[in-house]
């Protein structure tokens, strides 16, 4: 009975088809109808079994007719019926592979009437993940963690796993499938991977899993990344210091940006509010002050004062430096940048000169001399010879004294001449020079902001406090999203104006340090140390003495500036160690809060 089925079914064919058709494709290739419609076919990939595709209405009506299906030239079976929608499904008895050619040839209903076949001829595509899973793609709450370490270990979870396997796709290529295990666990598969291949996972019938891509470094590879830009934002409070000064404790804000470039190679920048070593430096010279009980101390400037730090840079992260699954690396630095003070020592302060003979006097002459930076120094100890002429009647009568040494004399002689207008006498005073009874301190004048630059490591813990996630990346579909806090350690060594004096001279070791205590919670540190021997300095206690403008009103006591009997020396940058320590807390996250809470 099958037998005549058959026979029928090729007499039925035989009398819609040309001679010779069956088995050609495409059947007919010759006085083809453009006008007649075209098949649609829908592009089918690796391992298929089924081809879809439809064909377009005519007058808002399906043609009446076939469709005939060819792979590779050769036909897949008969025609196939077309459903009330125009579209036909054809089996070509068996899967499809990449890269086969399929084509579709309309069959009119009429007998004798042209055919039409596809104008374009549809190619096989490879496996794909994407395509295969798209219909999951949006499934919410149902994400597939992936690790791909430097060497190809392929592990990871499906935290919602109910059942199936997890795809392993390089891009959109199929590599294998595992099967995770009761948790939603899944290990042991090994990949080799190379550079520009990018690893995704799939799990069916839930969801995309994040891209973890591996470029020409495992930059992006493993279960902690940093694929795209980073930022922190931090805030609180800090107690800094230069070396054997008294603390200082200010706020301080800090806030980092940073980016990869091209790999392996990131681009940073740091700009922070925070205490720095102020223009004080007046080498260790200081006013005796007594405390209500009557007990003595030292008074100085305050050293450290409050500015604008910014720097900018690169980082390099070998790929030697990423080890297992990138939790921690260790990057080469660079940067330069600078100091903007936004507070400075604006008060002139004046001391009394000791007396001559004096250790104070002694050490005085010897750290305000061009030994230590001063261009114009203090003038060393002397006497001053005073000459007196008087003249009256054209008799000229002179006498000379010679004063007790004195610690410090301007040796700028100075000329009097005085006329009494009742007697008529006139008196010349000379002076061989001018005693030096107070010295004054001023803000220096400086035109550019204290630069620095340096370089060393940089060392990076990726720290994720969110137990409820197992995966601390940022993703090529979800950049910046990044539920990841990370840990800085920069070892590094440079110049830096702002702790050497004002110049670019001398090595400084730094040690910058900001790493989080909890979540949203920072501890920061940074230490400034100078390539230097120890220079100690006692202590020079002087008497204070006010001081005031030529202009202004007199105070008791005070000395007037511009005098001869005072010299003025600039406050100059200090050169000292210097560090700072303090608690932070995460801008992000408080702000907003804040301010929502303030509009409602």
């Amino acid at each position: 009975m099958r037998r005549i089925y058959l026979i029928a079914l090729v007499l039925a064919l035989a009398c819609v088809l040309p001679a010779g058709a069956l088995g050609q494709c495409p059947i007919l290739t010759k006085n083809l109808d453009k006008d007649q419609p075209v098949p649609v076919i829908n592009v089918p990939v690796d391992s298929d079994t089924f081809i879809h595709g439809k064909i377009p209405q005519v007058a808002g009506a399906v043609p009446n007719g076939k469709v005939q299906v060819c792979v590779d030239a050769n036909a897949a079976g008969g025609p196939v019926t077309l459903s009330l929608d125009g579209s036909f499904v054809a089996d070509p008895g068996g899967a499809l592979h990449a890269g086969q050619a399929i084509t579709a040839q309309f069959i009119s209903a009429a007998a004798g009437n042209p055919l039409s076949f596809s104008t374009d001829v549809v190619k096989v595509e490879p496996p794909s993940c994407a395509k295969a899973l798209k219909p999951a793609a949006d499934s919410p709450g149902n994400t597939v963690y992936l690790n791909v370490d430097s060497s190809g270990n392929v592990t990871g979870s499906v935290p919602s796993y109910t059942g199936g396997s997890v795809d392993i796709c390089n891009k959109d290529a199929k590599i294998l499938s595992v099967a995770p295990d009761k948790s939603g666990k899944f290990s042991g598969a090994k990949l080799t991977i190379k550079s520009g291949d990018t690893i995704v996972a799939y799990y069916a019938p839930t969801a995309v899993a994040p891209t973890v891509g591996h470029g020409p470094f495992p930059r992006c590879a493993g279960m902690y990344t940093d694929c795209h830009w980073t930022y922190s934002v931090i805030g609180g409070i800090e107690q800094s210091d230069l070396s054997s000064q008294s603390s200082q404790t200010n706020g301080f804000a800090d806030f980092l940006v940073r980016a990869p470039a091209t790999s392996p190679v990131y681009g940073w920048g740091q700009v922070r509010f925070l205490g720095a070593p102020n223009t004080s430096n007046t080498s260790n010279i200081v006013a005796a002050v007594s405390d209500p009980s009557g007990n003595l101390s030292s008074s100085t400037l305050s050293s450290v004062g409050f500015a604008i730090d910014y720097v900018g840079g690169v980082e390099y992260d070998p790929k030697w430096a990423r080890p297992g699954n990138g939790k921690y690396t260790i990057g080469i630095v660079a940067g330069v940048g600078a100091t903007t003070p936004l507070s400075s020592q604006s008060p002139t302060v004046g001391y009394a000169v000791p007396a001559y003979g004096t250790n104070e006097c002694t050490e005085l002459l010897v750290r305000l001399s061009a030994a230590y930076g001063y261009s114009t120094p203090l003038p060393g100890s002397n006497t001053i010879t005073t000459t007196t002429a008087m003249t009256s009647g054209g008799t000229t009568t002179t006498t000379t004294s010679i004063s007790p040494t004195y610690c410090s004399v301007n040796p700028i002689a100075t000329t009097t001449i005085a006329k009494n207008t009742v007697t008529g006498v006139v008196t010349t005073t000379t002076t061989s020079g001018t005693q030096v009874t107070n010295i004054a301190y001023a803000p220096e004048d400086r035109s550019n902001f204290l630069l620095k630059y340096y370089g060393g490591i940089r060392l990076i813990d990726r720290i994720l406090f969110d137990k409820s996630n197992q995966q601390c990346f940022s993703t090529e579909t979800a950049p910046g999203v990044d539920n990841c806090t990370r840990a800085f350690t920069d070892i590094i060594f440079g110049q830096d104006e702002s702790i050497t004096g004002g110049v670019l001279h001398r090595v400084v070791f730094r040690l910058n340090v900001t790493y989080p205590i909890r979540a949203g919670v920072f501890f920061y540190g940074s230490a400034s140390l100078r390539a230097t021997p120890n220079v100690n300095l006692d202590p020079i206690i002087l008497t204070p003495t006010p001081v005031t403008g030529g202009a202004a009103a007199a105070t008791p006591g005070a000395v007037t500036i511009p005098s001869p009997n005072v010299y003025v020396f600039p406050l100059r940058q200090s050169d000292r160690d210097f560090y700072r320590i303090g608690i932070a807390l995460d801008l992000t996250t408080i702000l907003p809060k804040l301010f929502s809470a303030t509009s409602k």
